[in-house]
């Protein structure tokens, strides 16, 4: 078994980092989940989803690097228009808190879509293919 503790930690300060840069990115936050278009994160919670389960599956790393990485985009642009939406509802259209989301929106992506990915890998376990035996030659 791999030691997945490192890489946990990593994810989980990725996954909060929103809350762990300032204030204003987490009054950002807030305005994402309290005020924003709830459809934007579902999209793309949805597709990042099914493409980290499709990555948890994969046995060639950079064929599962790539799918982790295909599903950073979506969850990315979901959440910088979340912010976005969130602000232009509420009416505070002179802060640039979704700014955050456009630039560095990736980070937490990125936590989110691999502790997704941990997740998939921890409650859909891979079975092992075992090769088939050898024939054995009597004389």
């Amino acid at each position: 078994m791999k030691n997945k503790t490192i890489p946990l930690i990593a994810a989980v300060f990725a996954a909060l980092s929103p809350m762990i840069v300032s204030p204003n990115v987490t009054k950002t936050v807030w305005y994402m989940f309290r005020y924003g278009d709830p459809k934007y994160m579902a999209w793309g919670m949805a597709i990042s989803a099914l493409i980290a389960f499709w990555a948890s599956r994969r046995m060639r790393r950079s064929f599962h690097v790539a799918l982790i990485v295909a599903a950073i985009s979506p969850l990315w642009y979901a959440m910088y228009m979340a912010a976005d939406s969130g602000y232009r509802n509420c009416g505070d259209a002179a802060d640039t808190g979704p700014i955050f989301f456009l630039i560095a929106g990736w980070l937490p992506a990125w936590g989110i879509v691999y502790l997704l990915v941990l997740l998939f890998q921890r409650v859909f376990p891979r079975s092992l293919v075992s090769p088939s035996p050898l024939p054995s030659h009597s004389r």
